[in-house]
């Protein structure tokens, strides 16, 4: 049986303007800044699955798994997964959360950045809507944390505890009503 090719959360934020605002930045630079958040993301896997080679580590991407090896070793973050989908049969989207296991004894969803400036408020709604789908699924294991961790060009991280209750939720869900109902009119 084949998944449902349901819209992802980074398209239904994107469509409703709910994402971040990328339309102020130089086409190549947003280019540059995608690539990199790939390829770190990439290495963010493969440390957690233990297959990194660090052939893979350019000096572009060196400082942020730098910076992602020093939150799993001060943190003491444990794992579970990173880059797997989710989906919210009810709401009918899916999704590919970076991080998901524990921090000091809570279920978390970490979301990986890699750019210097954030805009929290989208990412709320973007870990509002992993979440959503989590505990649609897993309905007696509730997400207690949810952040985005923001690994810096200077091997530095930031750890954003992001509220996805609440108003983020709605917001997300909001959107998705909206983008369902443009697919429905068209």
């Amino acid at each position: 049986m084949t998944a449902p090719t349901w819209p992802r959360v980074s398209a239904i934020l994107a469509e409703s303007g709910l994402g971040p605002d990328f339309s102020g930045i130089p086409v190549d630079v947003l280019a540059a800044a995608q690539a990199r958040g790939v390829a770190v993301h990439a290495l963010a896997e493969a440390v957690v699955y233990r297959y990194l080679d660090e052939s893979d580590v350019t000096p572009t991407t060196a400082p942020y798994l730098h910076a992602f090896r020093a939150f799993l070793s001060e943190s003491a973050f444990q794992p579970v997964a990173a880059e797997f989908r989710v989906e919210h049969i009810g709401w009918k989207f899916c999704g590919h959360p970076d991080l998901w296991g524990w921090l000091l004894a809570k279920r978390a969803l970490i979301d990986l950045k890699t750019s210097a400036s954030l805009d929290l408020d989208a990412a709320a709604r973007q870990l509002a809507a992993y979440r959503m789908a989590m505990e649609a699924t897993r309905p007696t294991e509730p997400i207690e944390v949810t952040a985005a961790l923001q690994l810096r060009a200077d091997a530095t991280y930031r750890f954003h505890e992001l509220d996805t209750h609440g108003r983020a939720e709605q917001e997300f869900t909001a959107a998705v009503v909206v983008y369902h109902a443009k697919r429905r009119t068209r």
